[in-house]
């Protein structure tokens, strides 16, 4: 009976541990997920500034990043730095990348409609 009580006892505490709830894993790009009056996000610190500027000025409603975001108004950005050299030739990437926040209606990807609204300004 002791043998019998004493496994009773061992299978519990391993079922207590098993259905532990672990530590949730947070989500990527500083973005934490909160359900305290409705589904809402809490910004926490995020060790890429350039993925949570995508999230914070709108461009993950537009634009696609494999694993990020699935939106399909606005070009898929998910190999930009690759992509954009030869979207604007004599433009490097970074110049064409540049040129498409700063003044996104002087180039518009093939298949796409102007529609990126201007979201900076640069002061020169």
């Amino acid at each position: 009976m002791n043998r019998f009580l004493a496994l009773i006892i061992f299978l519990l505490v391993c079922l207590l541990f098993a259905c532990g709830n672990p530590t949730p894993t947070p989500p990527p790009l500083g973005l934490e997920p909160t359900f305290a009056v409705g589904p809402t996000f809490v910004l926490t610190p995020a060790p890429d500034p350039g993925r949570l500027v995508f999230f914070t000025k709108g461009c993950s409603g537009c634009h696609t990043i494999e694993g990020t975001s699935i939106a399909t108004i606005g070009p898929d950005l998910t190999h930009i730095a690759t992509v954009a050299v030869t979207r604007k030739a004599p433009l490097s990437a970074e110049e064409y990348i540049r040129e498409s926040i700063e003044e996104p209606g002087v180039f518009v990807v093939e298949g796409y409609e102007p529609l990126m609204p201007l979201l900076y300004t640069c002061s020169k």
